[in-house]
């Protein structure tokens, strides 16, 4: 290569590390300004009635039978919750099962 495209290889590579660290500052404080109105219109903002509440806490047994009544109550709900879960999947098999053996009637070769 010459002189002259050595330079000019220099200068170019030079403009565009200098135009990309523009392009860099500028997004950074548009970034910078639009977090900070952010923040600022959040904590002007009063709080809404509309706001979910927190749950309410519910009184944690004392004993160790109060413990296990709980534990099992929520295995039982969650042996229930499973159980419709089983149950509509098979309605759903069934029902598929019962649509696959009506192809084999509903074609009758001695109607036709």
């Amino acid at each position: 290569m010459t002189n002259k495209q050595i330079l000019a290889t220099v200068v170019g590579v030079g403009v565009i590390i200098i135009f990309s660290a523009f392009v860099y500052r500028q997004f950074l404080t548009q970034s910078q300004t639009a977090f900070q109105q952010q923040q600022n219109k959040n904590a002007m903002q009063p709080v809404s009635e509309g706001m979910p509440q927190p749950a309410p806490m519910v009184p944690l047994p004392d004993t160790i039978d109060g413990i296990t009544a709980d534990i099992e109550s929520e295995t039982t709900l969650d042996l229930s919750a499973m159980d419709e879960e089983s149950a509509g999947e098979e309605s759903v098999l069934n029902e598929d099962s019962q649509s696959v053996n009506n192809l084999g009637t509903s074609y009758d070769e001695n109607n036709f």
